[in-house]
């Protein structure tokens, strides 16, 4: 205590000391407070920090792909401005790691001793250690230049002292040795890694600057603590994702889609709502497509604004759209819109087009009517989202790659490239259940719901060039993000051979979607529901079913959402699905249920099952449990007759409605078979056996 006490006073002496000298930076540093204000970084990133040599490191973020870092360097900067600026530049951030590079104007300025900046770098370490005790420090050495070539004899001295500092508090100071890499076999500094100044790296040093920083973080320290928070496929079983570092299931419960575009939705009380009831997804559709009010039988569409309410990411003119002219309103409202989703722990599907369903396409704004930039008039809806589409495919290629841009920087979201592609242009339609035809559907529009309709090559080939320019645009960037391709309703196999794509989602999804699928090891989708009647039970159900089967995201099309009723209590909705607070409750019970298994060695697995009596059956395990969801079909106990090593375990039920335990009780095997029998009654419930 009383050490901390001292670094606290030495610290307070040296600041007040320093403080005219610091006016000159006050510019930057008010940007980097006015930046975190805006959108407030995580904590726990990796900090670069310091002068010139981090301030140009601009590909930073490509360099040091797959951990989170923020670069905060301030050119000029010698070590006493890094200590002045640490309560407002790096305190805020809480860094896991720093990397610092100061000293070297400290010399060319020549106002500071080698003993001197050594001096310094024990004050800035103090401060960490006294503020940050959790927080670790790698400095780089001083580097060579031949602007500077005069004081190499300083930087070795210099060199020395942090090289041995860092010896001898190995466990919070590291070293990045980046000197003799950047000379000539000579020891001379080497004109090769130095743009036309002679003093700053060009891409070559900063090649030899990467991979010395690489090496080091390879070697001194574990990945896990800055693993990329982005979302991505979970590495050790990729049916499911990680985010934040953390493995998870995607389980969401939202509304139609238009929370950015719906002027008069408020989206701070629908994220509150989804965050409140344990959910964390929800779909947006970005503007290519919006439909009309009365659309598909919705009475309150959140995706059908009124006219003076609708914001899409082009500017008017004249009454028709500009495709070569962004509107600002929108990206300020989706990006206001992706922060708050992010600090709710929402993550979003960015869905980027949509099928227009034949009459939809007459009124959006990539149609030649709506817009005055030529696109063709006449197209057919079928041909739109194809590579023969004439000049419209370059302005789908600049929206693409403009919204890509835009969204880079999150972390909480995947692409899904198109809404139900198959909609509009099929190579073939197979019959879903050969007893039911159109005379028994009534109405002649509804045969969709008893056929597989897959989407035409034509098709096909234009995701591939939509995934292609998603790709193409992040290659420079920081984050690399998952794509989704929209396969099918209810069940196929898999057709699509791209490989960008880690998701593939369904509609009105069968659980034989997952089955037929597993072996792609991607994550295998349900991301929209309806047309089923409102019954909270049917998609609970529909969800368990989906999910046991090996699913990695389910996402419900929640109609209890619309405008003035964010808070998800529309129960009076006139639409083809449901939705409700009590069905949300359901589908939290499911997510926490998952994820209180070990999802990096769960999979389905009915082999452990050689009968179930009286109950639908669906199974899982993972290294060290067994799981089976049943849905019985008779009031009295089911029987589950399993296949387990002889042992004792603990079996336990747990009610799919509550998430509360109905019963718990020991189980000792001792032949091949051995029968439980479930809590009596018709709901659903879900059991866990785990070997003692």
């Amino acid at each position: 205590m009383k050490s901390v006490f001292l670094a606290f006073a030495f610290i307070s002496l040296f600041l007040s000391a320093h403080g005219q000298r610091n006016l000159k930076f006050e510019p930057e540093i008010r940007a980097f407070e006015r930046l975190d204000s805006l959108e407030k970084p995580a904590t726990g990133q990796i900090l670069l920090y310091g002068s010139s040599s981090m301030r140009l490191w601009n590909n930073y973020a490509q360099d040091l792909a797959g951990y989170r870092v923020v670069n905060r360097g301030f050119g000029g900067s010698e070590m006493s401005d890094a200590i002045y600026f640490f309560d407002r530049v790096v305190l805020p951030l809480r860094p896991s790691l720093i990397l610092l590079y100061e000293g070297d104007n400290d010399i060319s300025n020549g106002e500071k001793t080698p003993k001197r900046i050594y001096e310094d770098f024990k004050t800035f370490m103090a401060l960490v250690e006294a503020k940050l005790p959790d927080t670790k420090v790698a400095v780089y050495s001083l580097r060579p230049s031949i602007a500077r070539e005069k004081t190499m004899p300083q930087q070795r001295e210099v060199n020395a002292t942090f090289k041995k500092y860092c010896r001898k508090h190995s466990k919070k100071a590291f070293y990045i040795d980046v000197f003799d890499a950047l000379c000539t076999s000579s020891g001379q500094p080497n004109a090769e890694y130095l743009v036309g100044d002679m003093l700053h790296l060009n891409d070559k040093g900063y090649a030899v600057w990467t991979k010395a920083t690489r090496d080091f973080l390879k070697e001194k320290i574990v990945q896990d603590t800055f693993v990329a928070p982005t979302l991505q496929l979970l590495p050790q079983n990729p049916h499911y994702f990680q985010y934040q570092g953390k493995p998870t299931v995607i389980v969401g419960s939202g509304e139609h889609y238009g929370a950015v575009m719906n002027l008069d939705f408020n989206y701070d009380t629908y994220l509150a709502t989804l965050q409140k009831d344990g959910l964390n997804t929800t779909r947006l559709f970005m503007g290519a497509y919006y439909e009309q009010p009365g659309a598909f039988g919705i009475q309150h569409n959140t995706m059908a604004p009124a006219e003076d309410k609708l914001l899409l990411p082009w500017n008017k003119e004249q009454g028709k759209y500009n495709l070569d002219s962004w509107n600002d309103a929108y990206f300020r409202r989706l990006h206001d819109f992706m922060q708050k989703a992010a600090q709710r722990g929402i993550i979003v599907e960015i869905t980027l087009f949509s099928a227009y369903y034949g009459a939809g396409w007459a009124y959006h704004p990539l149609n030649g009517l709506n817009n005055i930039n030529g696109t063709p008039a006449d197209l057919l809806p079928n041909r739109v989202n194809t590579l023969d589409n004439g000049s419209l495919l370059k302005f789908q290629e600049a929206y693409t790659r403009k919204l890509v841009t835009e969204l880079n920087r999150y972390d909480h979201f995947y692409f899904e490239i198109q809404n139900e592609p198959w909609a509009e242009g099929k190579d073939t339609i197979l019959v879903w259940n050969d007893y039911l035809g159109p005379e028994d559907l009534k109405q002649s529009w509804l045969q969709w719901k008893n056929t597989l309709e897959i989407a035409s090559e034509s098709s096909r080939n234009w995701h591939k060039a939509v995934s292609g320019w998603i790709a193409d645009t992040e290659k420079p960037m920081g984050k690399k993000h998952l794509i989704s391709h929209n396969i099918a309703n209810f069940k196929l196999p898999v057709f699509v051979s791209d490989p960008r794509i880690s998701i593939y989602t369904f509609h009105y999804a069968s659980p034989e979607a997952v089955t037929m699928n597993y072996g792609l090891n991607k994550v295998i989708g349900f991301n929209e529901t309806g047309f089923a009647g409102k019954s909270d039970e049917t998609y609970r159900r529909q969800a368990w079913r989906f999910m046991m089967r090996g699913g990695g995201l389910f996402g419900h099309l929640d109609y209890s959402f619309s405008v003035g009723y964010e808070d998800g209590t529309d129960l009076s909705n006139d639409a083809p699905g449901g939705g409700s607070p009590r069905l949300r409750s359901y589908f939290k019970v499911l997510k926490n249920y998952l994820e209180s298994l070990e999802l990096t060695t769960l999979q389905p697995d009915q082999s452990f099952l050689q009968h179930v009596e009286g109950a639908f059956s669906y199974a899982m395990r993972d290294a060290t449990q067994w799981i089976v969801y049943i849905e019985p079909i008779l009031s009295k106990p089911a029987g589950i007759q399993l296949i387990l090593p002889k042992g004792t375990y603990t079996a336990t039920w747990t009610d799919v409605q509550t998430g509360s335990v109905l019963l718990t009780e020991p189980v000792t095997i001792t032949e091949l078979v051995h029968t439980l029998r479930s809590p009596a009654g018709t709901n659903d419930k879900v059991l866990k056996v785990e070997k003692k």
